[in-house]
């Protein structure tokens, strides 16, 4: 691969309400350009749907965004079940332009994309409603935010030597 460009994944940023049950979940990645694409998560996503999800959203975008075609992608994400489900590996191994980032076990915190949505939940203000899609809105609001200062992105993306 060449220059520094990295699609960066983790499993899900999760925003609850205060008041009650339930959240709203997200998956989303973010490269040393800037943050992605970020899908809303309805339920407890599975390897099925985390699939469509690299399949339909991943792929495509890092292409457009990040990394141009017939340049590999370093892929980083953590060890859960979901990720090293056998039907997610042998979807990632038909895809050799994926290069999967061998990523401890207890590597979560040290996640780059750990930062974005650190910030992310920061950043977010939650009016009087509290409804899913009132959090919905904001977090959306909030990530475009952040898609207009790519360089929050830069510096984790960077190998830990250049730091």
């Amino acid at each position: 691969m060449s220059g520094d460009a990295s699609a960066q994944d983790t499993m899900l940023a999760t925003f609850r309400r205060e008041q009650g049950a339930g959240g709203v979940s997200y998956w989303g990645w973010m490269s040393s350009y800037g943050p992605g694409e970020l899908v809303r998560v309805n339920g407890t996503l599975n390897a099925r749907e985390y699939i469509l999800i690299l399949e339909d959203v991943m792929l495509p975008t890092v292409r457009a965004m990040a990394i141009p075609e017939g340049e590999s992608i370093i892929f980083v994400q953590n060890r859960s079940r979901i990720h090293t489900a056998h039907i997610v590996t042998e979807w990632l191994s038909r895809h050799p332009e994926i290069q999967v980032m061998d990523w401890p076990v207890k590597g979560c915190d040290i996640n780059p994309i750990e930062n974005l949505w650190g910030i992310m939940k920061q950043e977010i203000i939650m009016g009087p409603e509290r409804t899913c899609d009132a959090i919905d809105r904001s977090v959306r609001e909030v990530w475009e935010s952040v898609r207009r200062r790519p360089n929050v992105c830069e510096r984790p993306c960077r190998p830990a030597s250049m730091r």
